[in-house]
C-alpha cells in the first residue's frame, strides 16, 4: 500500500521538530523515511544535505544539496550552502557558480557576495573575486569578514597596501578577528624583513565610526570620495543632482539601479550609454560579475575622466569605457566645456545643436561589433533617437533589453514610434529621485516631487512578467 501524502507530510513536520529540538539523530531517521517515500522531496534533501554537513560529509552533502535544486530551484539558501559544501571539497569554480545561483535569485546578500568572492580567490580568479567582494560592502559596509576576505583576494593579486588596508579595517571593526591580525603581520613582517624601504606609511587602523560616519575618502575644492552604495564614487559635490544625491544618500537615482538588477545576472554584457560618473555603471559591473561585462559611453572629458576613475578605484576590470557620444552615424560632434567650478546640473546638458565645444567621437552602437548584448540603458538628454538609429542591429541581432530616458514630451511620439517598429513592448518607469531607504539612511528629502520619466523596452517574443509597469500603448500615450 503506497503511503499517502498526509503520511509524508507527517513525516516531514515530525522531522522537522526533531532537527529543531536539537535530536539529530531522530530528525534524520524522518527525513530518511520521507525520502524512502519520494526520493526528490526537497525540504528532505535540503535538511538531510544540511547535517550532512555539519557532520563534515561534505561530498555527500553536496550530492543531496544538489538534488534538492532540481525541485526547489529558486531556494536561495540551497544555492548558498550547495557552494559551501562544494568549497569545503575543494572544488571552487563549482563553489563559485553555486554561490552565483544564490545571488541571481538574491542580489542583495551579503554574505553570498564575499563567499563568492572568497570562492573566485581560491580559484584563481582574484579580480573576479575583488569585485564580488567590493558589491558585499556596498551592501553592509561594516562587515569586518568582508573587508578580511578583501584582503586575501588583493594580497593574491599583489596589491600588498590593499591588502594590509583591507586588514586593517576588519581589525578596526573586529580586533578579535585572529585571521585578519595574522595575515596583517605576515605581510608587515615581509616588508621588513626584503629591506623595501619604499612601503609607504600605513594610516592607522581605522575604528567602526571611521567607516560608518560619512564615509569621506578624499576632499579637495569641489572634488569628494566617499564610499557609496555600489562602491567609492569620485563626485561634484557643486552638481545639483548626481553629486549632491551621492553626498547626502551615497547613491543616486536607486530605483532605476534596483531595477537593473532584476533585469541583469551574471555573464550578461550590458551598455550604458550617457554613464556620467558610473553611478550605473558601478552598478551594472557588479551585477554581471562573475563572466560579465560592461561598456559604458561617455562624451564629456572631464566628467568622463572621473567615470575611468570610479571604475578603476573600485578594480572594475569587466568595464570598458569609451569617450565618446553615441549617435546614428560616425562622425565628430561638440561637446559644451562646462565650468565645473561654478556649479549646475553637469549631468543634463545636451548636445543636441550644441555647436561649440571640444570635438568628440560619434560612435554608434552598430559599429563596435558587440559579442553579446542583454541590456542597454540610454540616457543622452534628447538624442535617443539617434542613439536608437545607430543601434538598430545590434538590437535586432541580440533584443536586448532597453532603458530609455524619454523626458522631452515635443519628442516622445517619435521615439516611442521608433521602438515600436523594432518589435518592442514599452512601459512607463517614472522613479523618484529620493530613496527613503537610502545608503546613507539620510531621511531628508531634498529632490520633493522629483524624478526621471524612462520606457523599459521588452522585446515582444521574451517572456517577462512586468507588473506594476503601465504599459505604452500607442505613440501619444503619456506618463501622466
Amino acid at each position: 500500500m503506497k503511503a499517502k501524502p498526509s503520511d509524508l507530510q507527517q513525516i516531514l513536520l515530525k522531522g522537522i521538530e526533531h532537527h529543531e529540538g536539537g535530536r539529530l539523530d531522530k530528525a534524520e531517521a524522518a527525513f530518511r523515511a520521507a525520502l524512502k517515500i519520494d526520493p526528490g522531496q526537497p525540504i528532505a534533501l535540503y535538511i538531510c544535505g544540511r547535517m550532512a554537513q555539519e557532520a563534515g560529509r561534505h561530498e555527500e552533502a553536496a550530492e543531496l544539496l544538489s538534488k534538492s535544486l532540481t525541485r526547489r530551484a529558486d531556494h536561495v539558501e540551497g544555492h548558498f550552502f550547495l557552494g559551501e559544501a562544494l568549497a569545503a571539497c575543494g572544488r571552487f569554480d563549482d563553489a563559485a557558480a553555486a554561490y552565483a545561483g544564490a545571488l541571481a535569485i538574491n542580489a542583495r546578500f551579503p554574505q553570498g557576495h564575499r563567499r563568492l568572492g572568497d570562492a573566485l580567490t581560491e580559484a584563481n580568479r582574484a579580480e573576479e573575486a575583488v569585485a564580488s567582494i567590493h558589491r558585499a560592502l556596498a551592501i553592509e559596509p561594516n562587515q569586518a569578514a568582508s573587508h578580511f576576505s578583501l584582503g586575501v583576494a588583493q594580497e593574491a593579486l599583489g596589491q600588498v597596501d590593499g591588502a594590509l588596508e583591507s586588514y586593517r579595517r576588519s581589525l578596526g571593526i573586529d580586533p578579535g578577528l585572529t585571521e585578519a591580525a595574522r595575515h596583517r603581520d605576515r605581510l608587515l613582517e615581509g616588508i621588513e624583513t626584503s629591506g623595501d624601504k619604499t612601503a609607504p606609511e600605513l594610516p592607522p587602523e581605522p575604528g567602526p565610526a571611521d567607516l560608518a560616519d560619512d564615509g569621506v575618502l578624499f576632499d579637495q575644492g569641489n572634488l569628494r570620495l566617499r564610499q557609496c552604495r555600489y562602491g567609492r564614487m569620485l563626485y561634484f559635490v557643486n552638481d545639483d543632482y548626481i553629486g549632491r544625491a551621492l553626498d547626502l544618500y551615497g547613491e543616486f537615482s536607486e530605483a532605476e539601479a534596483a531595477l537593473f538588477r532584476q533585469i541583469v545576472s551574471p555573464g550578461m554584457t550590458a551598455v550604458d550609454i550617457g554613464a556620467n560618473l558610473g553611478v550605473h555603471t558601478l552598478c551594472l559591473a557588479r551585477s554581471v560579475m562573475p563572466g560579465g561585462s560592461v561598456l559604458a559611453l561617455e562624451p564629456q572629458r572631464v566628467v568622463f575622466q572621473m567615470l575611468c576613475a570610479n571604475i578603476a578605484n573600485n578594480g572594475l576590470t569587466n568595464v570598458r569605457a569609451l569617450h565618446a557620444a553615441s549617435g546614428r552615424e560616425e562622425g565628430m560632434i561638440k561637446v559644451p566645456e562646462l565650468n565645473f567650478d561654478a556649479g549646475g546640473n553637469f549631468g543634463g546638458m545636451s548636445l543636441v545643436d550644441a555647436g561649440w565645444g571640444e570635438n568628440v567621437p560619434v560612435m554608434p552602437l552598430d559599429r563596435l561589433a558587440l559579442e553579446a548584448c542583454h541590456f542597454v540603458k540610454i540616457d543622452v538628454e534628447g538624442m535617443e533617437t539617434d542613439v536608437i538609429a545607430g543601434a538598430e542591429a545590434t538590437i535586432g541581432k541580440f533584443r536586448p533589453v532597453l532603458y530609455v530616458e524619454n523626458e522631452r514630451q515635443e519628442k516622445s511620439a517619435a521615439l516611442i514610434g521608433q521602438i515600436f517598429d523594432l518589435d518592442y513592448r514599452l512601459f512607463w518607469h517614472v522613479p523618484p529621485l529620493f530613496n527613503p531607504d537610502n545608503f546613507r539612511g539620510e531621511t531628508k528629502n531634498v529632490f520633493p516631487h522629483q524624478g526621471s520619466v524612462n520606457m523599459i523596452g521588452v522585446p515582444r517574443e521574451m517572456e517577462i512578467a512586468l507588473g506594476g509597469f503601465t504599459e505604452i500603448l500607442s505613440v501619444d500615450d503619456h506618463w501622466k
